[in-house]
């Protein structure tokens, strides 16, 4: 079975690196909602990697493991967003009257609680990547420039003034 998840290099334009919970999914996302311009699609399709589980530097640590679950965790939380989000937008297109007060009323109150799960998440996973790469990475930036030596990273984004 193919590798589907891990330490993932250039998930985001504006991120190095990233714990990827579904890469066949963010490749369809990249393609959908990349509209910079067809050229940024095709640089960002070919910088977006899964590194293979036996590269990542010490996969077996605590440090990986919490970051790992963090990511799942995460990546969990950001599909539960966006998942009311489609709610909602579905309500706000019902006729106006006191059936969609109460629906919009339900669907935030929801919402907020799904929000504040992703926001703990979020720091959650920023704290644990913290220590992994705090522990990690020398052997992370030996692993980028052996594996993508032409890499356009500038410590922002990989959309350099030269290639928008």
């Amino acid at each position: 079975m193919r590798q589907n998840s891990g330490l993932a290099h250039c998930m985001y334009s504006g991120k190095h690196w990233d714990y990827c919970s579904d890469y066949r999914k963010m490749v369809i996302n990249i393609r959908e909602y990349d509209w910079e311009s067809d050229s940024n699609i095709e640089l960002h399709l070919r910088l977006f990697k899964l590194i293979p589980n036996k590269l990542v530097p010490a996969r077996e640590s605590k440090e990986w493991k919490a970051y790992k679950k963090a990511g799942e965790a995460f990546n969990k939380a950001t599909d539960e967003v966006d998942a009311k989000l489609k709610e909602f937008c579905v309500i706000a297109k019902m006729p106006y009257d006191k059936n969609w007060l109460k629906a919009c009323d339900e669907i935030l109150e929801v919402y907020d609680k799904v929000w504040n799960t992703y926001e703990k998440a979020l720091h959650s996973y920023n704290k644990a990547w913290q220590i992994y790469l705090s522990l990690y990475e020398e052997k992370l930036d030996a692993l980028h420039y052996e594996m993508f030596p032409n890499c356009p990273w500038n410590g922002e984004t990989i959309f350099s003034e030269v290639n928008k």
